[in-house]
């Protein structure tokens, strides 16, 4: 029942007849049982034809029908409102090879077709050769009836039946490749199951076969649990699963993984993998772990605990995005951790490690570069580590001391030019054990460097070319010296210039 005010303008919408009654304000429309529980609405920009005794429409050229949140595109419609139906069906294209395929949308699917028939009041629909995309797979089915349906609590679900259909990963309209199975059944979002069927490569069926097959198909990521890849049974650290964790996917950009190893006798390892990346940005991946090794001594029976971690983050920055340039690979680690939580070759043959930082920046409209940088090389046999932390290079280009005037005469001592370069370096040499301790940061060596030339060129006589150059340089060596109980500074100071004088 719809209460319409009085001055409302009615139609007759299908087979509903209204009846109103002037001695109220408000009228009391009832509408046919068998009425659709929204308007149609439609449209072409070739022609149309209204069949009144058949009550059929037609529809030409690039037609659109819609009916609550579907739609439905094709070169010809037919819409039969006695049977609530609408008949769609692709076209050729003048003069060319290509076919105008029939389009249907809702909230949720998307998929082309050659032709199809759709019915208003079941909201059923029957497809022939249609090519759907459910979240990374395509699928192409001969037969394809979609069915929607109410849940128990009210919700709206679709079911894709297939008949003949062929799942695949390419994305040719023609697949070179694909899983191919008589029957299907889909649920969007959800997953895809298939019964018997076989692998089919460039139209040709294989003898690898499936009974049957699970397909998940989720768009969204989600939370859960991670089940053990593998298991161990070592005679030092016992009976133990592996990389048995959580997965957090904290949003579209990040994910998060938890990841341990457990073992009976005591032993763990934790490890904290982060990927994030933002298209046409940057992207990275950080990798903290965490070890924790207790083994038995056979001679005195007491428990041998050994600590050690690691640090593994790769990032790079997409050239375009910023002028300032960021990209780094760090591989740190401590106390043999490769050798004591992997069980596989290449961990324990690898015997050098190392991690570069790189941050550049070229200022625009300017002459000014700057580049700071920091490394890491760790030999694990040795435990030597060798960081440089930071590296800092600023450099100006060549620039006339004296700028020329826009409007005169050039002369000879506009063309002096000036370059500029300074420096300053952070290093460290000791063992991987020691690198925290307080006794590290007095092993630390650091010194500041700058440098400067000066450089004219001229002709003489028409062909000879005169530079004249001149070259000073300085540099800052500190270092903290202990003598007896006093410490004190020493300070390295040195100038040092150099001029030349070219023929050419």
């Amino acid at each position: 029942m719809v209460a319409v005010c009085e001055s409302s303008v009615l139609a007759q919408v299908t087979d509903s007849i209204f009846k109103i009654k002037s001695d109220t304000a408000y009228k009391v429309i009832q509408f046919s049982k068998d009425s659709l529980e929204g308007e149609v609405l439609y449209k072409c920009e070739d022609s149309s034809m209204i069949s009144v005794e058949d009550r059929t429409l037609y529809l030409w050229g690039a037609a659109e029908v819609k009916y609550l949140d579907y739609q439905i595109n094709a070169p010809e419609i037919i819409v039969n409102f006695a049977k609530k139906e609408v008949y769609a069906r692709k076209a050729d294209v003048l003069g060319s090879k290509r076919r105008v395929p029939v389009v249907f949308k809702d909230k949720d699917e998307y998929f082309e077709s050659d032709s199809m028939k759709y019915n208003f009041e079941k909201k059923k629909a029957i497809v022939y050769s249609t090519a759907t995309k459910q979240t990374d797979l395509f699928i192409h089915g001969e037969k394809t009836k979609l069915v929607t349906v109410k849940n128990d609590s009210g919700q709206v679900q679709n079911f894709i039946y297939n008949k003949n259909a062929l799942i695949t990963t390419c994305n040719k309209e023609i697949p070179h490749y694909g899983i191919r199975s008589l029957k299907q059944k889909v649920e969007p979002d959800k997953i895809a199951v298939i019964g018997v069927s076989y692998l089919e490569i460039e139209k040709v069926p294989t003898p690898v076969i499936l009974p049957f097959g699970f397909f998940p198909l989720f768009k969204n990521k989600h939370h859960g649990l991670i089940i053990p890849r593998d298991y161990e049974n070592s005679q030092q650290l016992g009976f133990g699963f592996r990389d048995v964790g959580y997965y957090f996917p904290i949003s579209d950009r990040i994910q998060t993984t938890l990841l341990t190893d457990i073992y009976l006798r005591g032993s763990y390892k934790l490890g904290l993998n982060t990927e994030y990346k933002t298209r046409y940005k940057y992207n990275g991946r950080l990798l903290i772990s965490y070890a924790r090794q207790v083994t038995e001594s056979a001679e005195v029976l007491t428990k041998i605990v050994q600590p050690s971690f690691s640090i593994n983050w790769q990032h790079s920055q997409d050239e375009k995005a910023n002028p300032a340039q960021i990209f780094g690979v760090v591989n740190f680690q401590t106390n043999d951790f490769a050798n004591r939580t992997n069980n596989s070759a290449s961990a324990v043959v690898n015997n050098t490690f190392g991690s570069n930082i790189n941050y550049s920046r070229i200022f625009r409209d300017k002459p000014f570069n700057l580049t700071v940088n920091a490394s890491h090389n760790q030999v694990r046999a040795t435990r030597r580590v060798e960081i440089q932390l930071p590296v800092i290079d600023f450099s100006i280009n060549r620039f006339a001391l004296i700028k020329p005037p826009k409007i005169g005469t050039r002369k000879w001592y506009h063309d002096i030019g000036m370059t500029y370069n300074a420096g300053f370096k952070n290093q460290y040499v000791g063992r991987d054990t020691s690198l925290f301790d307080s006794e590290s940061l007095k092993d630390m060596s650091s010194g500041f460097r700058q440098g400067s030339s000066i450089n004219l060129n001229f002709p003489v006589l028409k062909y000879l070319n005169v530079g004249l150059s001149a070259n000073g340089s300085h540099f800052i060596e500190m270092k903290k010296v202990k003598y007896t109980l006093d410490p004190t500074w020493r300070y390295n100071n040195g100038i040092r210039y150099i001029t030349r004088i070219a023929l050419r």
